[in-house]
């Protein structure tokens, strides 16, 4: 029994050395999915809107480099500024106040 504890836990230990850890690839571009409420008015399709909320998808070389707060508040700041979304965003949805 003691022999069988013995190769058990060695047998775990293997596997918990063993792992591989698999990084993204650094040039595939990835998607962050995310509510977002403009702080500005926004045309989005000739329609303006002041309240309520998007479901957005922001796709990019950059989302792997940056937080996802960053990223938001980028958007923000874009939003602002010109009135609309950046090209990289695809707005999925709209839920009014």
């Amino acid at each position: 029994m003691k022999k069988l504890i013995f190769v058990g836990a060695f047998l775990l230990s293997l596997g918990a050395f063993a792992q591989k850890t698999i990084e993204p690839e650094p040039d595939l571009p990835m998607c962050l999915l995310a509510a977002f409420e403009p702080e500005c008015d926004i045309v989005v399709e000739g329609t303006t809107y002041t309240e309520g909320f998007f479901v957005i998808e922001a796709c990019g070389w950059f989302i792997n480099n940056q937080s996802s707060v960053v990223i938001i508040q980028n958007i923000q700041d874009y939003v602002c500024k010109n009135g609309k979304f950046p090209d990289y965003v695809k707005v999925w949805d709209y839920h009014s106040k």
